[in-house]
């Protein structure tokens, strides 16, 4: 049995591939629906996107499993904020921290020297929104 502090030792922080949406997008849904997903049906796996899912940005693995994960989202007033999703069991201060501070950084690197930043990502979310839906 892995103990608390053997979890965040060997949790790695680190930006979103292409490859880990699949896994997002199930942890995700698994949130929404409250239903894991060994148990998942084909109405609740076909639930859409909306803009809340945003932009992923940063992941927390354990043991080559996404367990964790940090995405932009822009609510009213058009602030890029993070929020972060975890499998149940695996929220723990010490990983939300650093994958907060992780994906923070990322989001610095996006918007450093782009005026209209929160525009961009504004539609950069709607599109991977959009295309995640069409792919389903």
């Amino acid at each position: 049995m892995n103990t608390q502090n053997d979890i965040i030792e060997k949790t790695k922080i680190r930006r979103v591939y292409l490859s880990d949406l699949h896994h997002i997008q199930s942890l995700y849904k698994e949130k929404h629906t409250n239903v894991s997903d060994t148990n998942t049906t084909p109405q609740n796996s076909r639930l859409l996107l909306t803009e809340d899912f945003g932009l992923p940005i940063a992941l927390a693995e354990y043991n080559k499993e996404v367990i964790g994960y940090a995405a932009v989202v822009i609510h009213a007033g058009k602030q890029p904020q993070i929020q972060l999703y975890f499998k149940q069991g695996y929220q723990q201060t010490a990983i939300e921290i650093l994958l907060n501070d992780y994906a923070r950084k990322v989001l610095s690197s996006l918007n450093e020297s782009d005026p209209n930043a929160g525009f961009k990502l504004e539609s950069d979310i709607g599109k991977i929104v959009s295309w995640l839906n069409k792919c389903q």
